[in-house]
């Protein structure tokens, strides 16, 4: 995959990553090239395909950044871009309000905190063929599509859910008699904190949240949610999916690392009820 931008060219599995400083997404000054034999509609199908799953990981990245509410994707599928919106004020005075895009500064900078967050790792299982990603390999793309999904959202609940299923794929095993709730949120305290109490804050935080998650999808409202709840999920599913990256050479399949968190699990969970955490 090849990115272009503003004329110059970044391969995006190279240490020159989209080394032009600005991009600006809005005017397509920046675009994508991928080689394929196939047929011209095929090969347009996989183009935007491929296109799509590295820009969940500049999505990923952008979190990273601290660049709250940008939104990038492919001209013309990208909702709530630029625009103008007319305002009327009690007394008709007309104030035309542009909504204006922001840029991405790939910075040196922020091209660290591309290399801490394991964004090359994650580039690299987008080089293999679907065939030659291990299971463990799928399971981490998927999770940054969903993660990178909700980034692109313009409704709280449905970022809200895309978070969920973002912690969801990672943690949980697939098996219909699993103890969902309390299984997400023992790992997910686990995996993020060493402190006891604080450990304990991000269970009870999370089987709420799953709560919340569970009645929205049986009819319940969107005032459910609120604007602190995603920015938790986020602040969550950003720094699991950042643990999992690092273990990419270690594990082949997500089950062998859940497997041995939940043998951690009985084990934190008897030490800590002796002391009265849990």
């Amino acid at each position: 995959m090849t990115f272009y931008c503003h004329g110059s060219i970044a391969n995006f599995s190279s240490n020159q990553l989209l080394e032009k400083k600005k991009l600006d997404f809005g005017n397509a000054k920046t675009v994508a090239e991928y080689e394929v034999v196939a047929e011209p509609k095929k090969a347009k199908e996989k183009a935007e395909q491929e296109t799509r799953k590295a820009l969940d990981l500049l999505r990923y990245a952008i979190h990273w950044f601290g660049y709250p509410g940008l939104k990038i994707g492919l001209s013309g599928e990208l909702i709530g871009g630029k625009h103008n919106t007319l305002v009327f004020s009690s007394k008709d005075i007309i104030i035309d309000v542009e909504i204006v895009e922001q840029y991405c500064d790939i910075s040196e900078k922020n091209l660290k905190i591309m290399y801490d967050i394991g964004l090359f790792e994650l580039s690299e299982i987008l080089k293999k063929q679907e065939t030659e990603r291990t299971s463990f390999e799928k399971t981490l793309l998927q999770a940054v599509h969903w993660f990178s999904s909700s980034q692109n959202q313009l409704k709280i609940e449905n970022e809200f859910l895309n978070l969920i299923s973002c912690l969801e794929s990672l943690l949980l095993s697939g098996d219909k008699k699993e103890p969902i709730t309390r299984n997400l949120s023992l790992l997910t305290s686990i995996l993020l904190e060493n402190d006891e109490a604080k450990r304990h804050g991000i269970c009870n935080r999370i089987q709420e949240l799953y709560g919340k998650r569970s009645r929205l999808t049986h009819g319940g409202t969107k005032s459910l949610i609120k604007k602190n709840d995603c920015k938790y999920l986020l602040y969550v599913a950003g720094n699991l999916i950042r643990r999992f990256t690092g273990l990419i050479d270690e594990y082949d399949d997500k089950k062998q690392y859940i497997d041995k968190m939940k043998k951690e699990i009985q084990n934190i969970i008897f030490r800590e009820y002796k002391n009265n955490i849990w």
